[in-house]
């Protein structure tokens, strides 16, 4: 697998330290905000017997959540529909690796993700997708490592189709970085860009909007599912008059980016609504 990192990397960088601070401000938003609601259904729930057994709904949406890639990759290639085998795919902000571990082994498509992380494909395959996959799949998964031994996954499949370049992305991709650390990466990056069949931020975080924004300037298709806002990193989005701060906000100021961009909810919990182009 081929991994490009920058050459330095300085920890007290002011950029990253601002990112990790604005991710747990949203993270203690977003907590209260479904402590409140927990709170307000308990309430209205008052009164109501259970009849001695345990309460089969769990307001957690944590194990509902554990098929969204699955889903998700259902929906890309549906939408996406000219996507062939050997295609390529930037995975942004792609964590890791559980959206590209499925695109490359099961789908054929050679991915590269952008990510301050280094993600371990092979493992998260082996450890989140292979359990999911159906019976018939997981039994060829077995009988092709032992017919080519236990390195069939990483030499065979992810070194071959998956690569990664460590490196935050934003706008400034297709223009000089000031930071020289990642030098090193931005003709990657670049090359990947005008290469590429699709671009994918699924919960990208601080990376969302610079995609939206790349895809346009090189009319790529492209599909964002944001997640996180960073009112603070971000003070100047604005829509309807007013700062945004929330979700719902975040999203229409992306969608009104240009009129031919399309917003669609997605099939599972949470954070599921994508904003996405297809020219085809």
């Amino acid at each position: 697998m081929n991994v490009i990192k920058p050459t330095t990397y300085d920890e007290k960088d002011s950029n990253i330290t601002d990112i990790r601070i604005a991710k747990k401000e949203e993270g203690r938003r977003r907590a209260k905000a479904i402590a409140i609601k927990r709170r307000i259904e308990r309430e209205q729930n008052l009164g109501k017997e259970l009849d001695g057994r345990e309460n089969p709904v769990s307001s957690r949406h944590g194990a509902r959540n554990q098929d969204r890639h699955q889903k998700f990759m259902k929906w890309l290639l549906k939408t996406f529909h000219q996507l062939e085998p050997g295609d390529r795919i930037a995975d942004i902000a792609g964590g890791k690796g559980e959206l590209a571990a499925r695109m490359a082994y099961c789908h054929n498509l050679n991915v590269t993700i952008i990510d301050p992380r280094e993600a371990d494909v092979v493992k998260c395959f082996l450890d989140v997708v292979l359990p999911k996959l159906p019976k018939k799949w997981q039994h060829i998964y077995k009988e092709k490592s032992e017919k080519y031994g236990e390195n069939y996954l990483k030499d065979e499949v992810m070194d071959r189709r998956v690569s990664q370049i460590i490196s935050y992305f934003d706008e400034r991709v297709l223009t000089e970085y000031d930071h020289k650390e990642r030098n090193d990466n931005i003709e990657q990056m670049k090359d990947l860009l005008n290469s590429c069949s699709l671009l994918v931020g699924m919960h990208a975080d601080s990376a969302t909007e610079a995609i939206v924004d790349l895809a346009l300037e090189l009319e790529k298709p492209f599909v964002v599912v944001p997640c996180c806002v960073f009112p603070r990193i971000f003070p100047t989005r604005y829509i309807d008059g007013k700062q945004v701060r929330t979700h719902d906000q975040f999203c229409r100021y992306l969608a009104q980016k240009d009129c031919r961009l399309c917003t669609e909810e997605l099939p599972f919990s949470g954070r599921n609504t994508a904003i996405w182009w297809n020219p085809v």
